[in-house]
C-alpha cells in the first residue's frame, strides 16, 4: 500500500488519472469488504452518434482506514487524489533529503 509520511503524519496517498473528466462526473465510494471505487462516466451526442468514456479503478484498503476520514481532491491536470490518516501503518516510502 502507498503509505507516506508529510509532516509527521502517517497516511495513505492515492492517485488517479481522471484527465479529460470533469469533478461532477467522478465517484469515489467503498464497496463490499472496504475496497475503495473510483469511477467515471461522461458522454457526449453528436449528429453522427453518441460517445461514452468509462473509468473505473478498484483498491483493496490496509485494514484500520477508516471510509469517513478519506479526503478526495481533483486537480486541474485531472489527477484524483485520496488521502486518510494511517498512523497505524509504516511508511512504504520515505523521503531522502537532497
Amino acid at each position: 500500500a502507498p503509505i507516506v509520511e508529510e509532516n509527521g503524519e502517517t497516511k495513505l496517498k492515492l492517485d488517479f488519472n481522471v484527465k479529460g473528466f470533469k469533478p461532477e462526473e467522478v465517484q469515489v465510494k467503498i464497496v463490499g469488504d472496504n475496497v475503495l471505487q473510483v469511477r467515471a462516466e461522461t458522454g457526449t451526442k453528436t449528429d453522427s452518434g453518441v460517445s461514452h468514456r468509462y473509468y473505473v479503478r478498484h483498491y483493496a484498503l490496509p485494514d484500520g482506514i477508516k471510509a469517513d476520514q478519506i479526503k478526495p481532491t481533483m486537480s486541474k491536470e485531472g489527477v484524483l487524489s485520496i488521502e486518510a490518516p494511517a498512523p497505524h501503518l509504516k511508511p512504504t516510502e520515505r523521503n531522502i533529503p537532497i
